[in-house]
């Protein structure tokens, strides 16, 4: 009985381990320690630029958060940090 026990709950534990894992890998969550803000993918840096374009900052924060593990301190900064400069680069633009 209690070597059944043992078993049972390995199976489960992998089971779970195994799941969220592949939780991560559909939903592109980062993996491993988180990285810095600026790391971005190529894909999340378009999504996140597009959801800055729109105006849906906590959007782009989201999208930070997902693909880098970063904090919501962190992330917020790096989006709006991103937002400010690309306002700055726009200024004089009569097309923005």
């Amino acid at each position: 009985m209690d070597g059944f026990f043992w078993v049972m709950l390995a199976g489960f534990m992998g089971f779970v381990l195994g799941r969220k894992s592949m939780e991560n890998e559909l939903l592109g969550k980062a993996e491993g320690p988180p990285r810095e803000p600026g790391t971005l993918s190529d894909r999340a840096r378009v999504a996140m630029e597009d959801a800055i374009r729109r105006g849906s900052t906590i959007e782009a924060i989201k999208i930070v958060r997902t693909d880098t593990g970063a904090g919501l301190k962190e992330s917020k900064a790096f989006v709006d940090a991103f937002a400010a400069k690309r306002a700055e680069g726009r200024k004089g633009d009569p097309i923005s």
